[in-house]
């Protein structure tokens, strides 16, 4: 799966968790539906090329793995009295973390292991050199028997 793919999927998915969010059907306050509304339409928008599909996966990866890691800060934890991020909450944002670091940040981990050979020559025909005198329409041409005579 692509980078932009992963977009489009993240999207899709967080979309449809805001709208189950304001509508009851997903255990989230009004706050939360809201954030995954946004990063729903960030996602699309990062799809359609709007913006970079890999840049759209490493912000959501440091994104929600703050989130994350604030879940385990007890005097942050009050602060998100608004946007609960116990239970259920913290797996989904771990696990869009991990999914989202493994698409925004395997292109550098591809990029120290092998270069990328796309970049390296984008056109393999060497640089055009002008020819001084066209060397079979001299006087060794041997299609004409020019060779026979100079031998």
């Amino acid at each position: 799966m692509s980078a932009p793919a992963f977009a489009l999927v993240i999207g899709l998915i967080y979309i449809a968790a805001g709208i189950l969010g304001f509508t009851g059907e997903l255990p989230a306050t009004s706050v939360l539906s809201a954030l995954y509304l946004l990063v729903g339409a960030w996602g699309c928008g990062a799809w359609a090329g709007a913006m970079g599909a890999v840049r759209y996966a490493r912000s959501l990866a440091v994104l929600f793995a703050a989130l994350c890691v604030l879940n385990f800060v007890p005097a942050v934890r009050g602060f998100f009295t608004l946007a609960p991020l116990g239970g259920a909450d913290f797996w989904l944002h771990a696990a869009t973390a991990v999914f989202a670091a493994h698409f925004g940040f395997r292109s550098i981990a591809r990029g120290l292991r092998r270069g990328e050979r796309r970049r390296i020559h984008p056109d393999r025909r060497r640089a055009l050199h002008p020819v001084a005198q066209e060397r079979r329409w001299g006087i060794a041409d041997r299609r004409f028997g020019g060779a026979l005579l100079n031998g």
